[in-house]
């Protein structure tokens, strides 16, 4: 199996999806999220050199592993995606054991995050990676945004930026990698946000 090859027709596939199933409701989980969320795999799987298959495995998870918000709201939407994912790979003619493991790295970014094993936690740590970085507070805009338009309701600065730290107070990175990497920025994004919470 050429995993390059294969690895380059997912990338169109879900690149056309998004495309063709735009949603203004979607200013969080959207193509530039997962685009990111693809790098920060790829940049994990790098530190653990990961084999070529097992790479093609979380950098799939990670490219399909919001595209049942095109499809459906929030509840469920790994689920949809392991089911689309399995169609479409299956059309591919890769193994079920493949299907099942990618299946597994998308449905792992369930929150609570439970991932098992490497290759589920390299996708959750990539999908939550911002928590870590000073890019949480333009993405946390936009998470707003998106429950905002969703709801139709207007969210308070206190009760948003109060969610937000029981958000990061309950996650913990999984590899060694990101806890190595960034943890001691994901502290810092605490303590601003519990001061914005005081002057509040």
């Amino acid at each position: 199996m050429n995993y390059g090859v294969l690895a380059g027709i997912v990338e169109s596939h879900i690149i056309r999806l998004f495309e063709h199933h735009s949603n203004p409701a979607l200013a969080f989980h959207n193509l530039t999220h997962t685009r990111t969320v693809v790098s920060r795999t790829r940049e994990i799987s790098a530190h653990y050199q990961l084999p070529e298959h097992e790479l093609f495995i979380a950098t799939t998870a990670a490219w399909f592993h919001d595209i049942g918000y095109l499809f459906a709201g929030q509840q469920g939407h790994e689920l949809l995606a392991a089911d689309l994912v399995r169609v479409f790979l299956m059309e591919h003619h890769v193994s079920g054991r493949l299907i099942d493991l990618i299946g597994g790295c998308i449905l792992a970014t369930r929150l609570p995050q439970c991932p098992a094993g490497l290759l589920e936690q390299i996708v959750c740590d990539a999908d939550l990676y911002h928590f870590g970085t000073r890019e949480l507070f333009t993405r946390d805009k936009l998470m707003r945004q998106k429950v905002e338009t969703v709801n139709g309701c207007v969210i308070g600065e206190t009760k948003w930026v109060a969610g937000t730290i029981r958000l990061l107070e309950s996650h913990s990175y999984h590899t060694s990698y990101c806890q190595n990497t960034l943890n001691e920025q994901k502290q810092i994004n605490l303590d601003i946000l519990k001061n914005r919470l005081k002057t509040h």
